[in-house]
C-alpha cells in the first residue's frame, strides 16, 4: 500500500492516550512540531463548539495553530464528523489559516456481494444477525415458481428448495417468516430484493429474528436483473458473499457524517472536502482488546480524520515540487484548485457543506494563480448589505499573465461585482480586486457562488467561493453535535447528548420554544434538557440509560430530530 506522500518523513506526535486529550498536551504537540522542522503538520481531532470562545483565536489551540503556520508551517484538520447538520464543525477546524477538510465518498468500495456466472457481482446488504464464516454456492431459484406472490410468506413445501438459494420479494410478511419459510423447503440461503415501496437496505439493519439461514439483500433493480437471468439460465449458480471483500464502483459524494458549517469563527470553513469514507488503512494483530483490531492487520475506515491527512500528503507532494513558496500561497494552491462536490445525484454541495470542492491534487501541481482570501466571507445580516472586501491575487507562474474574473452565482440571489474583470500581473506579484455585495429584501436562507479567475496564458484556474446569509426566525434543522458513545445500562449521563436549533441558513437560532426530547426506543428516560454554552439555541440532554441502545427524539416546532446512544 502507497500512501499520497510515499517518501515523506513522518514525524508522529502523542497527544491522547485511554482517557482522550488535553489542549495543553495539543498546544506542546504543535509546538514541538515547529521546532522539529516539520514542513507540513495535521490534526485528526477536535470538540465540539458550544461556546464562540472555543473557535476563538484566543483559544490556546487555535492560536497555536496559527502561530504554526505563521512560521510557515501548513496545517491540516479534520473537520469533524458530526454531520450532515449546520454549525457542526470541530473547534480547532475554524482555526482561519489552516485547510480544513470535509469527507467524501471514495470512487470505489468494498461491499458484501451477490455473484452470478457471467456477470459483474451485484451490491449486497447482511441483515442484524449472525452470518457464516464462509460464501454459500448453488443453484438459484426463483420462489415465483413455487409461490406465484413471490414473497414467501407461507413455508416452501419440504424438499421444494434443497440445495438451492432462493429469491424472495420484499414485502407483506417479516424478514424472519420469509427467511424461515425459506429454510423450511431445504434452501442453502436466500436473496431477498427490494420491493417498489421498501425503504433503502442498508447493511446491517435488516432485522431477521431468530432466523439462521444464510441470507442478503439486495436493491430492487439488480433483484429484477437477477429474477431475468434465472429466466434465461435455469440452473444458474449464485454465490453469497458474506464478508465486504468485493469492490464496487461508488458516487464520490459529500459523506453523511461530514461536519458542515456555516463556521463560528470567522473564517468561511470547511476549506475543501477529500476522500474520507471506504479507506483501507493499516491495524494492529497482536491485541484484541485494543484498538483498530483486525487479525488481517488492515481496515476499512471513515472519518475527516482521514481525509484531513490525505490533504496534508497532497501539501506535502506540492511543497516538495514547489518549493519556496509562502504557506499562503500553498493554502491556496490546494483549495482554489478544487473541483466542484456533489451532496447527490444532480444535487451540487454547498459551499457550507464543502468549501471550493473536491481536492484535486494535479490541479494544485500546476497552479500558477492564488487568492488571498481563499473565500469570501460577507456575513450575515438581516438588513440591507452594502459591502466591499479586498481579495488580492498573484501570479504564481513564470511569465507575466494576464487574467479574466467572472462570477458565479449559485442559485438566486444578488451576485457581487468585482472592480476589474481582467488585468495583467508580472511573475511574482500580486494585484489587489474589490469584491463588492449590495443587496436589500432577500428572503431568509444562504446565498453564494464563485468568483473564477483565469490566466490567458496559463489556462489555470482559481475558484474562491463566496457566501453570505440572510437570518430567519423560525426553526428549520436541528444539528446534532455530539452523542455520547455508549452508556452503562442504568446509569445516568450527564451531557450524553448536545444539539443546535438552526434556521434555514444554518444558523444558530434563540427565538423559539424550548426543545424537548424523549426516549422511543431501548428503554431509559430524558432527565433533563437545557442550554449549555454561550452560542444561542445549543443545547445539553442528561440520560437515564435503558437496557438496549436508546433512540432519543429531539423535537422543536415542526422539526423532529432523532439520535442514537449506545448502550452496553
Amino acid at each position: 500500500m502507497i500512501g499520497v506522500a510515499p517518501k515523506a518523513y513522518l514525524g508522529n506526535y502523542k497527544v491522547s492516550d485511554a482517557n482522550g486529550s488535553t489542549i495543553d498536551v495539543i498546544v506542546k504537540a504543535i509546538d514541538d512540531a515547529v521546532a522539529d522542522g516539520m514542513d507540513v503538520l495535521n490534526l485528526s481531532l477536535g470538540g465540539y463548539v458550544a461556546s464562540y470562545s472555543d473557535a476563538d483565536l484566543r483559544d490556546p489551540a487555535v492560536a497555536a495553530i496559527e502561530a504554526a503556520t505563521n512560521a510557515g508551517v501548513i496545517v491540516t484538520v479534520s473537520a469533524g464528523n458530526d454531520g450532515p447538520g449546520p454549525t457542526s464543525l470541530a473547534n480547532l477546524a475554524s482555526a482561519p489559516d489552516a485547510i480544513s477538510v470535509g469527507a467524501i465518498r471514495n470512487d470505489r468500495t468494498f461491499g458484501y456481494a451477490v455473484t452470478t456466472d457471467g456477470t459483474a457481482p451485484y451490491p449486497a446488504y447482511i441483515g442484524n444477525g449472525a452470518h457464516p464464516a464462509n460464501a454459500v454456492t448453488g443453484p438459484l431459484l426463483d420462489i415465483a415458481g413455487l409461490d406465484p406472490t413471490g414473497l414467501a410468506c407461507s413455508p416452501l413445501p419440504d424438499g421444494s428448495a434443497t440445495g438451492m438459494v432462493v429469491l424472495v420479494l420484499r414485502g407483506t410478511c417479516t424478514f424472519e417468516d420469509k427467511i424461515n419459510h425459506v429454510a423450511t423447503g431445504g434452501a442453502l440461503g436466500a436473496v431477498i430484493y427490494n420491493s417498489e415501496t421498501g425503504a433503502i437496505f442498508q447493511i446491517g439493519t435488516q432485522a431477521v429474528g431468530r432466523a439462521t439461514l444464510p441470507t442478503l439483500f439486495m436493491n430492487r433493480a439488480d433483484g429484477v436483473a437477477l429474477q431475468a437471468q434465472i429466466a434465461a439460465t435455469p440452473g444458474l449458480n449464485v454465490t453469497l458473499g458474506f464478508w465486504r471483500s468485493t469492490g464496487f464502483a461508488q458516487r464520490t459524494d459529500l459523506t453523511a457524517f461530514s461536519s458542515r458549517g456555516p463556521s463560528l469563527g470567522t473564517a468561511l470553513k470547511p476549506d475543501l472536502v477529500a476522500v474520507g469514507q471506504d479507506i483501507v488503512t493499516a491495524g494492529q494483530n497482536t491485541f484484541p482488546n485494543g484498538e483498530l483490531y483486525t487479525p488481517s492487520g488492515f481496515l476499512n475506515l471513515a472519518g475527516t480524520s482521514y481525509s484531513a491527512p490525505l490533504t496534508a500528503g497532497a501539501a506535502a507532494l506540492l511543497k516538495g515540487a514547489r518549493p519556496g513558496l509562502t504557506v499562503a500561497q500553498y493554502r491556496s494552491l490546494l483549495i482554489n484548485s478544487a473541483t466542484p462536490a456533489t451532496a447527490g445525484v444532480d444535487l451540487p454541495a454547498t459551499i457550507a457543506q464543502a468549501g471550493a470542492g473536491v481536492l484535486n491534487v494535479a490541479a494544485a501541481l500546476q497552479g500558477s494563480i492564488g487568492a488571498y482570501p481563499t473565500a469570501l466571507n460577507f456575513g450575515a445580516k438581516a438588513g440591507p448589505l452594502d459591502q466591499s472586501l479586498n481579495l488580492t491575487i498573484s501570479n504564481l507562474g513564470t511569465a507575466s499573465d494576464t487574467y479574466a474574473v467572472s462570477v458565479v452565482p449559485s442559485g438566486d440571489g444578488p451576485t457581487p461585482m468585482v472592480s476589474s474583470d481582467s488585468f495583467t500581473i508580472d511573475s511574482n506579484d500580486s494585484r489587489p480586486v474589490f469584491v463588492s455585495l449590495t443587496a436589500s429584501g432577500l428572503a431568509a436562507g444562504e446565498y453564494q457562488g464563485y468568483v473564477k479567475v483565469t490566466g490567458n496564458a496559463s489556462q489555470s484556474v482559481a475558484t474562491i467561493p463566496y457566501w453570505f446569509a440572510v437570518p430567519g426566525n423560525t426553526p428549520k434543522a436541528v444539528a446534532a453535535l455530539y452523542t455520547r458513545g455508549s452508556i452503562t445500562a442504568g446509569s445516568n449521563a450527564t451531557g450524553a447528548v448536545v444539539f443546535r436549533v438552526v434556521d434555514v441558513a444554518g444558523l444558530p437560532l434563540s427565538s423559539t420554544a424550548f426543545p424537548t426530547a424523549s426516549v422511543s426506543i431501548g428503554g431509559g428516560t430524558v432527565r433533563g434538557v437545557y442550554r449549555t454554552g454561550t452560542v444561542p439555541g445549543t443545547y445539553a440532554i442528561d440520560l437515564r440509560a435503558g437496557t438496549s441502545t436508546m433512540q432519543v427524539d429531539i423535537t422543536v416546532g415542526d422539526i423532529t430530530q432523532s439520535v442514537v446512544v449506545g448502550v452496553q
